[in-house]
Order: C-alpha cells, then structure tokens, then sequence
C-alpha cells in the first residue's frame, strides 16, 4: 500500500476464520471485523455509491475515478460491504483555484438489501467505477405437504 503524507492506515491482525479472496489485484475480505483503522486521519470522505439488485446478484457501484485496483480495500461482514482506501493527489501541484475533488482516505459502508455468499464474489474496476458482484444466498424452502 503506497504512503500517503498526512494519511495513515493500519491493518489489524485477520483472524483465523476470516476468508480473503482475491479477484484479479482486488482483495475482497470475509471477516467479522473491518480491517482497516484510521490512525492519524480525522477527515474521511465518501464516493457516490449504488446498490442494486438482479435476479442473482447485489451489485455495489462505487464512483472513484483516478484509482489503480489494488489500492482499493473490500470487507464483506454479513450483509455490510464496506470500500475504502486512498485516493492521493497528483504531485507537482503549485497552487490551488478551485478545490472540488476529493482526496485522501475515502469509505463507503453499504447494508446489502439480502444475504449474500462469500464464495463467487466479483470485484471489477473500469473506467472510474469498482463494481462489486455478490450472489445472493440461495435459500431452500422445504415444501411440507400436508394430508
């Protein structure tokens, strides 16, 4: 993870039961807690973020243009899928007129409308835009038939 003056992020130990798959150089994290911890950062900004929903999937949308697909860090606990990572400045900038972009550590929490299976996630970053594929969680209802 490339440093960032001013900004610094520690990782917490991933405990045993914590799955972590890679899809392509996007991590996505299985765990029950998150592990990133802001340290030395008190401003955190949020990108646009959608949540959908196909027959099969809960797909989350995270507008963050200017990133490479390993800088972003995936947690999925349960039905919360949490991104973040940095987003840093292009150096050799002299002054600044107008301040409108966002930098620095960025987060964005999503509650996931269904449950979802770890295994078969997908992670793709494309023109400005992580995608984020989760299956749903299939559920078997027993039909009970009754004379």
């Amino acid at each position: 993870m490339p440093g960032v003056a001013g900004a610094i992020l520690t990782k917490k130990p991933y405990p045993p039961q914590e799955a972590r798959i890679t899809i392509g150089a996007v991590s996505v994290f299985t765990a029950h807690t998150s592990h990133l911890t802001p340290s030395g950062h008190t401003h955190r900004w949020r990108p646009p973020t959608d949540v959908t929903e196909t027959e099969t999937h809960v797909v989350v949308t995270v507008e963050i243009a200017g990133m490479e697909d390993a800088e972003f860090h995936i947690t999925l606990q349960g039905r919360q899928l949490a991104v973040s990572g940095i987003r840093e400045r292009r150096s050799g900038i002299r002054a600044f007129h107008q301040m409108e972009i966002s930098y620095g550590e960025f987060a964005t929490e999503v509650k996931l409308p269904s449950l979802v299976e770890s295994e078969g996630v997908d992670a793709n970053y494309a023109d400005g835009f992580l995608t984020v594929r989760l299956p749903k969680q299939l559920r078997h209802i027993p039909i009970i038939e009754i004379d």
